[in-house]
């Protein structure tokens, strides 16, 4: 396994500090790290539940007094997470505590209301166990803390502030149903007509925009999307125009 400093093994194992029995890891994650890289935005409203999937290293570099050691990572456990917004909790599993080289995997849940409504500095604090690699019966530990990432909280604009009730709907998205890719029919536009879209999901968030050149939009790839409802709009310099599809 690729070695790395001791500090930043440390932060990717920070992802354990909010475990429940009932998360599945990510079976695609095969190298020390997290998925997803990074926390998914929470709605006021709308409750959040975001699994984290995490593995940590079995082998690493530790400094001792300006040398580095090869070092093995007994376990890591989490003693605090501070930052958590109210009526947002974490649950661990096994003492929030893995071993090196295992993955494991996390929940965070809660509802945030609108005084929420904000970003929030999430401090992890760990105590992690090693040992020496040329040396088993010389253990050290040691207990770290940082700022891994920032959780943000947002009041939902909705569909309705951005796609009027008698929106015109000229321009077909296909196929719809969809469920890996759509495209953009654009032929009722004007010839040679150049413009951008964005599509928007239930809660009136942004989840792709680009832009297309002589009435040709590129095939838009959907696989990741959850699946629901989504419109979308596409502005030219002849007006605006809105269509929508269903991802299932």
């Amino acid at each position: 396994m690729k070695k790395h400093i001791l500090i930043i093994c440390l932060v990717l194992a920070a992802f354990v500090t909010k475990t429940n029995a009932q998360c599945t890891p990510d079976p695609n994650l095969n190298s020390t790290g997290f998925s997803p890289a990074e926390l998914p935005y929470s709605y006021v409203g709308t409750q959040y539940n975001q699994v984290l999937s995490f593995k940590a290293p079995r082998d690493t570099v530790a400094e001792f007094n300006g040398q580095t050691y090869d070092v093995v990572i007994d376990s890591v456990i989490m003693t605090n997470l501070k930052g958590v917004p109210t009526n947002f909790s974490y649950q661990c599993l096994n003492r929030c505590a893995i071993q090196g080289g295992e993955r494991g995997c996390a929940l965070l849940t809660g509802q945030a209301d609108s005084s929420q409504v904000g970003s929030y500095r999430i401090a992890i604090f760990l105590h992690t166990y090693y040992h020496l690699k040329f040396s088993p019966t010389v253990r050290a530990n040691r207990i770290d803390s940082g700022d891994s990432y920032q959780f943000r909280i947002y009041l939902p604009t909705g569909l309705g502030g951005i796609f009027p009730a008698d929106a015109p709907i000229e321009i077909k998205a296909y196929p719809n149903p969809a469920k890996n890719n759509i495209n953009f029919d654009l032929s009722a536009l004007p010839h040679h007509t150049n413009g951008t879209y964005i599509i928007v999901d239930a809660l009136g968030r942004t989840v792709t925009e680009g832009n297309f050149n002589n009435n040709l939009a590129p095939e838009i790839t959907i696989s990741s999307y959850q699946n629901g409802l989504y419109k979308c709009v596409i502005k030219t310099e002849y007006g605006v125009y809105y269509t929508s599809f269903l991802k299932e």
